[in-house]
């Protein structure tokens, strides 16, 4: 478990309330701080009252597109690592979004086994580059 002092805070951006409830579980229970939310809206507050290392962010949320949201983000702070998650998979979107700079992209239902394997490798990599 990570020190909840210096652990990475991940944002989760998605309109589905248990989606949130259960990755806040998960990647708490790994030693990352979370905060969620549920629109843009909310998702820009949060990065605007703290440093988020990484946003994990629905394609669809009910005010603006994920996509939207991350550029908006990425454009207002220090970048950020960006995760989209979609019921709404297409090799369309999957080159659109790294296009704009998501690292990567998962297909819901998400592996949690996979995702926290990723945060890992992404979150001691940015460790090391600050």
């Amino acid at each position: 478990m990570r020190s909840s002092e210096k652990a990475p805070l991940i944002l989760v951006a998605d309109d589905e309330e248990d989606l949130c409830w259960i990755l806040r579980k998960v990647l708490s229970e790994a030693g990352y701080r979370v905060r969620t939310a549920r629109t843009g809206k909310e998702a820009r507050q949060v990065c605007a009252d703290e440093e988020v290392t990484v946003a994990i962010i629905d394609y669809r949320l009910p005010d603006m597109s994920g996509i939207e949201l991350f550029q908006q983000l990425n454009g207002a702070r220090r970048p950020m690592v960006g995760i989209l998650i979609t019921s709404y998979g297409s090799p369309k979107l999957r080159e659109e979004a790294g296009a704009i700079g998501f690292l990567t992209y998962f297909d819901k239902p998400l592996s949690h086994k996979k995702l926290l394997e990723y945060l890992d490798r992404v979150t001691a990599s940015v460790r090391k580059n600050e």
